[in-house]
């Protein structure tokens, strides 16, 4: 319904003229497994009672500033804890649309009143293609209610009510253009004159004539027999507040502020007018804002207006750089430390160093410039951060320290007490830091003591699950910390979405979305696509694990089986499937049946060609479900390797990373230059501070893990071997490389043998068996939907036309795309 407009509410186009960069951006991404905007209702209340968990460096800032003070022995309401965890200004895009929908609707059932739009253009045009918020949801919420009590006072199908409703979309046409409001009959009642003399004041300040508009709204706000003469003393202030906004100058700013003190502390909108005057005062005079929001957000208790206070002291100026002598005085330390703290966390690169050396996919260098750019932010910070918990000892500047940290760069200090708050967030990085010297049994019994505890949010839950997953003395262990809670399942109460963020994210879960409860994690997929064939067999057999995940196991090793020609693990496998896949139990029931040789090959490549998203690795599988055409996913040009390629590795930790701006597949320890590694954080996917945290395999599989990597030659990634023939899409590859270009085809190596050719020469040669018809259908998608060999697609639909006319498969396949 509204397009282009970002979230805000009533003063979201008062504070835009004034954002800093980036400021719409607070946060990071939502995440099924790990939540930075508070979590679930339960969450935040373990988070208000006092106990933080684990902090993240992408949580918005009033969140942090709820942890700083709990950092520091102060209390948080559940009041402020509320306030603190949405937007400064409340509302949303949704909130607005639907605003703007329940107008529509409202003034649709008012009799004669014709209207066939679906939309309202709320934001104002601007210069080079932008716009900016101009009518708000509450505007259309006031519009909404007083036409409901105007047509119930006075009759919805009277003359008065239905020019009332067209002087209101005269008002509302010029959020985005000019219109004039019609002329006042001149028998109008009286409470329509006083309607419109408001509703005229309103057509000017959305057409930005500030100075017009104020004059307008003093004038209905001394003018005590309107209805609305309360308010317009409001919106006289938002007027001159825009206007200064404008014009930048001191007095105008000034004019704001006494007409915000001069609405007396009894009338219904002082609070909103104070916080206007608040801004003004921001604007005038920094200083003595700054002095004063300082104080609101550290007094001894605070309150939910501390979310409009810290929004306020945001817009200060940013300090200094870092190497500029003295700190801003204007921003108190608990902002730099906010500031510091988030650095590098789930955000793009700031602009590279090196701004006139080449950055496209067909240099060498490409994606390395803007990635020193993050490891160099992340360097100055760290610095910063160590510099002040030397000088002051602030167990929140040594949080800093470590989220900011790598492996191999000391962080010492003394550990904080199990019940203080900053004990969890230390004891996370540390064990993160040291995860490669540990004690695996000390960290087990360290961890299974942490994960006891009942004060621990979901994410603070999943993120120990994470460490203790790589410890893990055996499979069974591995498999019930493998599996993470979602944070915000369907119906859940989150904040998330007042944030812009409402879908769970990427994951493979134990049920479809809106009955998803927990998901394998990212850190586990990559560590299981790192195991053998066996311990990847064995894991899919625990029942620890739900159906749904052993089903994404067991295909998998299914895929991995038939490229190994391992054919005892795809008889094991074909005993498990049925039951997991009923759908296609008697495809892989018939696999053992068959003929040794070209009759069995036939019928394991057969299932090949009806999963488009079988893959060898968890990490760009798609699950199937529903009947069999409805399975989703991207037929691979499969190749069955006769010899190992040594160039085959497994996927690279930068493709289990999801922060999206990272572009280019590294090996974890690529050295970016400048000194700088980077090491991508697959665990909490940057959400937690610039750190890195790539998964180790526990001890466990140290035993398997040559046979781990000797199996990986043999398990090409999809797409490596194009047909030269066909037309070579972006593919994501498990070798560096740009991810988002198209790379060189690499031809097919000698000896190995190619799916779908296979599939179509024992077609050819086996006319009377009945399993040969469907096999053509399914070849005749992949060329259309995947990535065919040699135009197998035409070839196939070729056949089947010729041999098989009367069969039903040929019936729904009257063309091709190949």
């Amino acid at each position: 319904m509204i397009v282009r407009l970002r979230p805000g509410a009533l003063l979201a186009a008062l504070l835009l003229a004034s954002a800093p960069a980036g400021a719409s951006g607070d946060g990071a991404r939502n995440d099924w497994s790990l939540n930075e905007y508070g979590g679930s209702a339960a969450d935040r209340q373990i988070t208000a009672a006092g106990q933080p968990g684990v902090l993240l460096g992408s949580s918005p800032a009033s969140l942090l500033v709820m942890a700083w003070r709990q950092l520091h022995g102060q209390a948080i309401g559940s009041e402020a804890a509320e306030a603190l965890a949405v937007p400064c200004c409340g509302a949303t895009i949704d909130a607005l649309a639907g605003a703007v929908t329940a107008w529509i609707d409202a003034r649709r059932a008012i009799p004669g009143a014709a209207w066939t739009e679906d939309r309202i253009w709320t934001e104002r045009p601007g210069p080079d293609h932008t716009s900016q918020p101009n009518c708000m949801a509450d505007a259309f919420r006031t519009a909404t209610q007083t036409l409901a009590d105007r047509a119930q006072t006075y009759g919805a199908g009277t003359d008065s009510v239905r020019f009332w409703l067209q002087a209101q979309d005269a008002v509302f046409t010029n959020c985005a253009t000019l219109a004039r409001l019609p002329p006042l009959p001149d028998a109008a009642p009286d409470w329509l004159r006083a309607d419109y003399r408001y509703q005229s004041a309103a057509r000017l300040f959305y057409l930005a004539d500030y100075p017009a508009a104020a004059d307008a709204f003093t004038a209905i706000a001394q003018d005590t027999a309107s209805p609305w003469h309360e308010i317009a003393a409001y919106v006289r202030v938002r007027a001159l507040l825009r206007q200064g906004l404008e014009t930048k100058l001191p007095a105008d700013f000034d004019r704001a502020r006494q007409a915000a003190e001069a609405i007396p502390a009894t009338a219904t909108l002082h609070t909103g007018a104070a916080r206007l005057g608040g801004m003004a005062q921001l604007r005038a005079d920094p200083a003595a804002a700054a002095a004063r929001l300082g104080a609101a957000l550290g007094a001894e208790t605070i309150t939910a207006q501390a979310a409009s206070d810290l929004n306020d002291l945001q817009f200060l100026d940013r300090p200094p750089p870092r190497d500029d002598v003295g700190p801003n005085l204007l921003r108190p330390e608990m902002l730099d430390w906010i500031d510091t703290f988030k650095t590098g966390a789930a955000a793009p690169p700031d602009t590279p160093d090196t701004p006139d050396t080449p950055d496209t996919p067909d240099t060498p260098e490409y994606g390395q410039i803007a990635r020193q750019s993050v490891e160099t932010r992340r360097g100055v910070a760290r610095a910063h951060a160590v510099e002040r918990h030397a000088a002051t000892h602030d167990i929140a500047w040594y949080l800093a320290v470590l989220a900011l940290s790598q492996p191999g760069e000391a962080a010492e200090a003394e550990m904080p007490g199990p019940d203080a708050p900053a004990y969890l967030t230390a004891l996370y990085h540390r064990l993160r830091l040291g995860a490669a010297t540990a004690d695996p049994a000390a960290t087990r019994l360290l961890l299974d003591t942490v994960l006891a505890r009942t004060d621990l949010t979901g994410t603070t839950r999943n993120l120990f699950l994470a460490e203790r997953m790589q410890v893990a003395a055996n499979l069974d262990e591995f498999a019930r910390t493998a599996m993470r809670a979602l944070i915000c399942p369907a119906g859940a109460t989150c904040r998330s979405s007042a944030w812009g963020y409402s879908t769970a994210g990427d994951g493979l879960f134990d049920g479809a979305d809106e009955t998803a409860t927990t998901g394998l994690g990212d850190d586990a997929r990559y560590l299981i696509d790192r195991m053998a064939l066996t311990n990847r067999m064995a894991l899919g057999r625990n029942l620890a694990l739900p159906a749904p995940i052993r089903l994404d196991l067991a295909l998998t090793n299914f895929a991995r089986a038939v490229l190994l020609r391992d054919t005892a693990a795809v008889d094991a496998l074909c005993a498990q499937l049925p039951s997991l896949l009923p759908v296609m139990a008697a495809e892989f029931r018939n696999i053992p049946r068959a003929r040794p040789g070209p009759d069995r090959t036939f019928a394991e490549y057969l299932v090949f060609a009806k999963i488009p998203g079988l893959r060898t690795d968890l990490l760009d599988y798609i699950r199937p479900t529903g009947p069999v055409p409805d399975f989703q996913g991207r037929w691979p040009n499969w190749v069955v390797l006769e010899r190992p390629d040594p160039a085959n590795i497994p996927p690279a930790p930068v493709l289990y990373d999801n922060a999206h701006y990272q572009v280019v597949d590294v090996p974890a320890g690529t050295d970016l230059g400048d000194g700088h590694v980077r090491i991508p954080d697959v665990v909490c996917k940057g959400l937690c501070g610039a750190g890195g945290f790539v998964p180790r395999p526990a001890a466990f599989l140290s035993d398997t893990a040559t046979r781990a990597t000797v199996e990986r030659r043999l398990l090409p990634p999809p797409g490596k071997f194009e047909d030269p023939t066909t037309y070579s899409g972006n593919r994501r590859a498990a070798f560096p490389a740009p991810l988002d270009a198209t790379l060189p085809r690499v031809p097919v190596p000698a000896g190995a043998t190619l799916v779908w050719e296979s599939l179509l020469g024992y077609a050819a040669g086996h006319p009377h068996d009945p399993r040969v018809p469907e096999a053509l259908h399914w070849i005749i998608h992949v060329g259309h939907y995947g990535q065919g060999n040699n135009h197998s697609g035409k070839r196939a639909f070729q056949l089947l036309q010729s041999r098989y006319a009367a069969s039903p498969w040929a019936k729904v396949n009257p063309l091709f795309f190949d």
